[in-house]
């Protein structure tokens, strides 16, 4: 409200605004951001021990309960059980992807020659695509990821020590399982204990439900993963094209990044063959398709089955700023944030609202619900 002056004109009131905790917000934010960037490599490994130990704790107490044995000794069994599954699969699997993924450096340079040679025939043929396309495009990709490539084989002492981190943060997180299954009480009383008694009860609920769902959502992409990287390859391994087991591992490992990573998986398949067979080319990209759509209309609302209840266009943006922040470890922790974010927000704030109601979002979108009409 405007004050009187000392000849009746009315001057504006002066509001001081305090900036102080808004400062220290952006100073706090930042500071977190530069902590995640230290501490990605450590984090990652929490994050997968966590998720690993909340998808097969359902088998630690089914051999608790049926079998009327010690947690402890459930949980050394179950962990014994998953090592011998992928030290066995390793042994099996391992020298062929190895040597498939030598091949598959070995030439790439002489791929991407073909590629681009393809390329400049069918520019050639629909000259109206040349002025949307800047020259040699491919030619500049293919020596970027040529250089990668032959920097990355090169530096034997750099992979060696990359092979022996990954190493030691593979057992890291077994020791990390193994004790979090053993013994999850008074972790869980320890975390507790540290909240105010006011809060306790909506923090257990939050943990019980961001435990439940990363487990759900764990064994989902497991198994999601599993069949998808079998059908991709043995689909490959049929059609004769090279490399299938590199495929279909890569097509496996797409859908650790949801919605955006399964599409980026295939394209190296279909690309590659493009480049020595056009016609088994357009074989490959079938098959991509009839996996996709197996994933999107099977697997996806029978085996994921909203495990992680949230909206795709949701989880696409988390991937995408995530992603673009911190890398494809930030991508790959996408959905295990949001769910820890959606059940800290739903309990704490969400509880307290008034919900909205389904006519009054779709009346923002210009439409009315069938009750409405």
């Amino acid at each position: 409200m405007s004050q009187p002056g000392p000849f009746g004109q009315q001057r504006p009131q002066i509001i001081i605004v305090n900036l102080v905790p808004a400062a220290l917000t952006v100073l706090g934010l930042l500071a977190l951001y530069n902590f995640f960037g230290l501490v990605r490599g450590p984090l990652l490994v929490i994050v997968l021990a966590t998720l690993l130990a909340a998808a097969i704790n359902p088998i630690v107490i089914w051999l608790e309960e049926r079998l009327n044995i010690a947690r402890g000794l459930a949980a050394g069994l179950t962990v014994l059980l998953a090592l011998t599954v992928i030290i066995g699969t390793s042994v099996l699997v391992l020298p062929l992807l190895i040597s498939q993924l030598v091949n598959f450096f070995t030439g790439l340079s002489f791929d991407l020659d073909l590629l681009e040679d393809r390329f400049d025939t069918w520019l050639e043929r629909f000259p109206f695509l040349q002025p949307l396309i800047e020259d040699d495009i491919l030619a500049q990709v293919g020596e970027q990821a040529v250089g990668i490539a032959s920097g990355a084989l090169s530096q034997t002492l750099s992979v060696t020590a990359s092979l022996l981190t990954s190493f030691a943060f593979a057992v890291i997180a077994l020791i990390l399982i193994l004790f979090t299954l053993a013994r999850p009480g008074p972790l869980v009383q320890g975390l507790l204990g540290a909240i105010p008694q006011g809060y306790r009860q909506r923090t257990k609920n939050v943990a019980e439900r961001v435990l439940q769902q990363l487990g759900a959502w764990g064994r989902s992409v497991l198994l999601v993963m599993l069949i998808v990287g079998v059908v991709m390859g043995l689909g490959l391994y049929l059609l004769g094209v090279e490399n299938w087991l590199l495929y279909g591992v890569l097509a496996a490992l797409g859908e650790l990044i949801p919605n955006i990573g399964p599409i980026l998986a295939v394209l190296p398949p279909v690309l590659f063959t493009l480049a020595e067979d056009p016609d088994k080319a357009l074989w490959v990209a079938l098959l991509a398709l009839v996996v996709q759509q197996l994933e999107s209309h099977v697997l996806t609302p029978f085996v994921l089955g909203g495990a992680a209840h949230m909206h795709p266009v949701s989880v696409t943006v988390g991937v995408l700023i995530f992603g673009s922040v911190f890398g494809v470890i930030g991508a790959f922790l996408t959905v295990p944030f949001m769910i820890i974010l959606k059940a800290v927000y739903e309990e704490f704030y969400l509880a307290g609202q008034r919900q909205v109601s389904e006519q009054e979002a779709l009346e923002v979108v210009g439409e009315h619900s069938e009750s409405g009409k």
